[in-house]
């Protein structure tokens, strides 16, 4: 809050060559010409230009310093719970992987079990299915429905085409054509 003059009213900063206002006050002066000298300029304002640079730019520094420092501090700590979340997201990937990994084994199972049955690798309503179960499995959770289904859709598609390629690789018999499609 900025000091008040003895009117009650924010008082203004003169500069060399300004007219006072009439009957203005500078300590036990009275002034009502134009301000020449610093000397004049001191008298009003009870103090020199250069000391009351010298004070604002005091302040202005302690002011800077300690917006540093309280910046410092909240950088750190932000660093410290972004560093703890990261950690945290790279536990789950690796999690997220590990269940990749024994998803794709039991597609690989089921692929198995497809190609010894003579059965297509697609099964369109079975894939329906699986994105359906993760959608609603998502509802209620931060991400959006709708995002899980794509990502289990990208997921399906992937396990699929894996599983196409397995099947392709597999031996078969002269009467065994491929079978093409989809996964679990």
């Amino acid at each position: 809050m900025e000091p008040l003059d003895r009117n009650g009213s924010t008082p203004r900063a003169y500069q060399l060559g300004e007219t006072l206002p009439d009957k203005s006050c500078a300590g036990e002066y009275w002034l009502d010409e134009p301000i020449h000298t610093e000397d004049q300029l001191q008298k009003f304002y009870g103090v020199s230009r250069s000391r009351t640079y010298e004070y604002s730019m005091r302040t202005t520094r302690l002011v800077l310093t300690v917006m540093t420092l309280f910046a410092a501090d909240t950088n750190a700590g932000t660093q410290e719970r972004l560093a703890a979340c990261r950690q945290q997201i790279d536990s789950l990937d690796q999690r997220i992987v590990e269940l990749f990994q024994q998803r794709a084994r039991m597609v690989q199972e089921v692929g198995i079990i497809k190609h010894e049955a003579h059965l297509p690798v697609t099964t369109p309503s079975r894939e329906r299915q699986v994105v359906e179960k993760a959608q609603e499995l998502a509802k209620g959770g931060p991400l959006p429905a709708e995002t899980v289904g794509r990502i289990y859709r990208k997921l399906v598609e992937e396990m699929r085409n894996w599983e196409a390629d397995l099947d392709a690789a597999a031996p078969r018999s002269p009467s065994q054509s491929p079978a093409t499609g989809d996964s679990e």
